[in-house]
């Protein structure tokens, strides 16, 4: 690996198998040097992205992890990220592989293991799962570190349309199934949330970019969209505070509701266990927006 000037293939590598890399900035295996903007989708992953040995502990409840996954899943953000980055020249898009219901890579390491293991194999599990998580975020580190005129980061997310009532369930295998009724559930009956720009720390200190973030508020508005800042998720401590706000660099973390950008096979009521990213609405969502992001990298 050169890691004076690194390529985007060093950066798969470095990862291990942990993110998908897509870019446009130029042909063959382009150097990080040449992107002028970046894309993070962090909470996109599925099942596919854990080794063999992390699936074998889910023998015989593999179609409760899929909905586990499915539910806690960014649904609709690597789309639309895909979607802007081959229309917006310059672009690198780094797509985390992993679910982010089993190891977090847009959180810390203490922090990033939201699933409880028995106590028999949880220490053989986490550490393969901590490995994963330094690969990629070692990764994500190197490409953000060398892309010296992408200023500007947009790490898209999507969430529920409605907020549960506390306490979870704890994530675990016996209780997989009642985790995604709980958020099924929350989606059609809890309190109505609306798109969220995320910029803030859990304490209110604005680090993130606020003249894009009210730009693309605007947008938003504009055709019909609610929309807050920081509400029901701020930038809490546990967040890589180095992914979008760190190496020079200012961005945003867009939340959309998950209803914006995807749809339930087959129609009817909308379900977060089974929906599937919608192309139309993310195609329709990509078009609002790229204007106001070409803009402001200009």
């Amino acid at each position: 690996m050169n890691t004076l000037q690194p390529r985007v293939s060093d950066i798969m590598s470095h990862a291990k198998g942990g993110l998908e890399v897509q870019n446009s900035m130029g042909p063959g295996d382009p150097y990080l040097s040449h992107a002028r903007l970046v894309f993070l989708t962090l909470h996109d992953g599925t099942e596919v992205g854990l080794p063999e040995s992390v699936l074998e502990v889910f023998d015989g409840v593999h179609e409760k992890l899929k909905r586990y996954v499915h539910v806690e899943r960014d649904v609709g953000t690597g789309e639309l990220a895909e979607d802007m980055t081959k229309k917006i020249p310059g672009s690198l898009h780094l797509h985390v592989q992993s679910p982010r219901g089993i190891v977090d890579c847009n959180r810390l390491e203490h922090c990033a293991i939201p699933f409880t293991f028995s106590p028999e194999i949880a220490e053989h599990v986490h550490r393969i799962l901590r490995g994963i998580h330094g690969d990629t975020t070692g990764a994500i580190r190197l490409a953000l570190s060398s892309t010296p005129d992408a200023r500007t980061v947009i790490d898209w997310h999507s969430m529920s349309q409605g907020s549960p009532v506390p306490p979870s369930p704890v994530a675990k295998l016996e209780t997989l199934e009642d985790h995604v009724n709980y958020w099924v559930d929350a989606a059609l009956h809890g309190k109505k949330r609306i798109t969220d720009f995320i910029d803030s720390t859990d304490t209110g200190e604005i680090v993130g970019d606020r003249k894009l973030a009210t730009s693309l508020g605007e947008i938003l508005t504009a055709a019909g969209i609610p929309w807050v800042f920081n509400m029901p998720y701020a930038k809490v401590r546990s967040l890589h505070p180095d992914f979008i706000y760190g190496y020079g660099k200012r961005g945003v973390s867009p939340d959309f509701t998950k209803d914006l950008l995807a749809t339930t096979p087959g129609g009817g009521e909308f379900d977060l266990a089974t929906c599937q990213p919608d192309a139309q609405r993310v195609a329709a969502m990509a078009d609002l927006m790229r204007p106001v992001i070409e803009d402001h990298i200009r």
